[in-house]
């Protein structure tokens, strides 16, 4: 899909084992994704500063993310297309990989 101008597109790719229930980034919802399914992009309409989602595998919420700490945060995405991979936990926890299409 081409990048449209000004905004930021974000599709969802899930690499784990499992189906990701109820994914959500900011406030915009992928529904279930399941094991090995790439989504289509969806725009965000809220700037993001870091790749994570939400969602719930076997009725626990969960968070998987690449994150950042500190002030001030760094700049928001730069509008494009992004996947977020999201990867099987290592220690209970999920990390995504950031690609920019």
């Amino acid at each position: 899909m081409d990048a449209i101008p000004g905004k930021v597109q974000v599709r969802i790719q899930n690499a784990t084992a499992s189906t990701l229930e109820n994914v959500t980034i900011v406030n915009t919802g992928y529904g279930n994704v399941t094991r090995g399914q790439v989504t289509n992009y969806k725009i965000l309409d809220q700037p993001i500063y870091a790749g994570y989602c939400l969602f719930t595998s076997g009725g626990v919420q969960n968070f998987a993310g690449v994150g950042v700490c500190g002030s001030p945060p760094p700049p928001p995405f730069s509008p494009g297309n992004y996947t977020f991979k999201v990867l099987p936990a290592v220690n209970g926890y999920n990390e995504i990989t950031v690609i920019k299409e």
